[in-house]
């Protein structure tokens, strides 16, 4: 009897301990990025799902849904959509935190209007006025990321802090222009809004800083 419950004993520890052991050993992630549902640009829901192949990698797939939803973008109208597949490499890793680094290449395909100031090209006289104006814009970009990633909440709740720095091949169409021949106000200073609406086939620098949240599994 006395061989018996030792059995059981040993039977349950060995379950119990195996079950903490499997619990910490999480190699699933749900993920938001907050912060693009407010971002001045392109604002975004951005959902995505992370999952740890080997001790050392995992692979990331993003997609973002976009829409002005606060009104932080100037840009009327915005409809599109941002896919992104990423590759990492944890430098170091434990069951709270890694720090890693990637390699992400992501599509991206907008529409959306804007309004700048125009000036008439009629003599005499010359006008300015406000033209409202179509764009539709289709990108690819491979990102370079370095990144650390933290646990929370009873090791399930994660936020994952990431910068980097990228190429994009960016091609964009204008449409609904009122006068062809107008001259367009050009600022005097950077301004993301008439780069992103410069019409034309280029590449671009991709500059990257954000934060995700996530939930293991």
């Amino acid at each position: 009897m006395r061989s018996v419950i030792k059995s059981i004993t040993f039977l349950l520890f060995f379950i119990l301990i195996n079950a903490l052991t499997h619990a910490q050993d999480y190699t699933n992630q749900l993920k938001l990025t907050p912060l693009k549902l407010i971002d001045l640009t392109y604002p975004a829901l951005e959902l995505g799902y992370e999952k740890d192949y080997a001790k050392q990698h995992s692979v990331q797939l993003m997609i973002g849904y976009m829409h002005n939803f606060f009104g932080t973008s100037p840009f009327s109208g915005l409809k599109g959509y941002r896919l992104g597949l990423e590759q990492k490499y944890k430098l170091r890793s434990s069951t709270r935190s890694n720090n890693y680094i990637g390699a992400e290449f992501a599509v991206m395909k907008a529409a959306f209007n804007y309004s700048t100031s125009y000036t008439s090209a009629a003599n005499p006289p010359a006008t300015s006025y406000i033209d409202t104006f179509g764009v539709k814009k289709r990108s690819y970009s491979l990102n370079l990321k370095i990144g650390a990633m933290r646990t929370l909440v009873a090791e399930k709740i994660t936020i994952d802090i990431y910068a980097g720095y990228g190429i994009k091949y960016k091609e964009t169409t204008r449409s609904g222009v009122d006068d062809p021949f107008a001259i367009e106000a050009r600022p005097y200073h950077p301004n993301i809004y008439y780069t992103s609406c410069v019409e034309g086939k280029q590449f671009a620098g991709n500059l990257i800083l954000n934060l995700r949240l996530g939930y293991r599994f």
